[in-house]
């Protein structure tokens, strides 16, 4: 009736077409995509949401060719999809709540919004860049291909925040949980520049770390662009990663200088336990802010040994651990009176002595207190 239309978030595909969305590796804000392009798709999408009459949430998406400039549409989905949990998580701004009372009759003027007034005059914005990786099991499946195409393949994926792409993209290759700290794979070094080759020219889970090997090797980002059709920027940032890497290795690991181990965790590469010790024996800091939870405890002794040097220690994605169901053995290892996941995974992580500190993730001050 009000004709308000807002864009919660643009999303771009760093896959190019072909690779279906859920298997692919997106990014948002979009950081390659110029903002010309961005508005232009933006009116479309308002044009399309008009003609097709949608009140709620719509996810559409786009094709650009870059040599000719069209765009096509290829998708649309005039409902609350998985791209909209993603659009969720990345920004914050609960995308199916909203719907829910758009559908009940109420409108975007009506809406509280602590930044603007109303909720009808938001735009996306953030000084964070957020990286979705998806997660694959073909390890489980021996008689499937590991080829990605229009099918979707993936089982799970994983979402990532950081102040750079490059600490993002890290962080999400870790949080894959497939006993990979970073991008470089040892065994992938074994391969003929004939089969590195041939393995870059077909998308497919390990896509990205052959990339990384050939730039190792010395692959130029032109080469790689015409194998694998990514986009320079984002194989440039990749390039960048290796340089600094193979910089790196040229100190004996016990010799490393402060400065330069400093800036390896910048890059966020999630790095094993040990290093976090060094870090910590470097000397200049006062806290630490580390991953630990019911799924993942490769920190404990870390964070003892952080706690016993003078440390104050911050968990980061306490709940992560509350992907669990609450068990009847669960309950006798933290009380009886857990009752939901979020507050056994709190309960799990203040059990600790040694962590002073836990983001918990959650919304407001209520949830806190109803799962403490």
């Amino acid at each position: 009736e009000k004709n308000q239309k807002i864009t919660v978030c643009f999303i771009e595909n760093v896959d190019p077409m072909g690779v279906h969305t859920g298997d692919s590796f997106c990014v948002a804000p979009m950081l390659t995509v110029p903002r010309s392009l961005q508005n232009r798709m933006q009116e479309l999408s308002y044009r399309i949401v008009d003609v097709i009459g949608v009140v709620g949430g719509t996810n559409i998406q786009f094709a650009h060719n870059l040599e000719d400039d069209r765009l096509v549409v290829i998708e649309i989905n005039p409902r609350t999809s998985r791209s909209s949990a993603l659009a969720s998580k990345a920004t914050g701004f609960p995308i199916a709540r909203i719907s829910t009372k758009l559908a009940a009759g109420v409108t975007m003027d009506e809406i509280p919004y602590w930044k603007e007034g109303t909720l009808d005059k938001y735009e996306p914005s953030g000084d964070y860049v957020v990286v979705k990786f998806a997660r694959w099991a073909f390890e489980k499946f021996p008689q499937a291909q590991d080829i990605l195409g229009t099918q979707m393949k993936a089982v799970g994926e994983v979402m990532s925040i950081g102040k750079t792409f490059k600490e993002a993209f890290q962080k999400a290759i870790r949080s894959l949980e497939i006993k990979r700290y970073g991008l470089g794979v040892r065994e992938l070094r074994a391969l003929s520049p004939e089969q590195l080759k041939k393995n870059l020219s077909v998308p497919s889970s390990e896509r990205i770390f052959l990339m990384y090997e050939a730039l190792r090797r010395g692959s130029s980002i032109e080469e790689l662009y015409q194998l694998t059709h990514i986009g320079k920027w984002f194989i440039k940032e990749m390039k960048e990663l290796v340089e600094f890497e193979e910089e790196i290795l040229r100190y004996p690991w016990n010799r490393l200088p402060s400065q330069k181990l400093i800036r390896h965790i910048s890059f966020s590469f999630h790095d094993k336990p040990e290093v976090m010790k060094r870090l910590i024996d470097i000397g200049i800091f006062e806290s630490v802010l580390c991953q630990y939870n019911l799924l993942d405890r490769s920190n404990e002794e870390a964070i003892a040994y952080a706690k016993g040097k003078g440390l104050g220690v911050a968990v980061m994605g306490p709940v992560g651990g509350g992907r669990l169901a609450v068990s009847d053995i669960l309950k006798e290892a933290t009380g009886p009176d857990v009752k939901s996941t979020p507050a056994l995974a709190l309960r799990f992580v203040f059990a600790n002595k040694d962590v002073s500190l836990a983001l918990s993730g959650m919304e407001n001050k209520e949830m806190v207190e109803e799962n403490a």
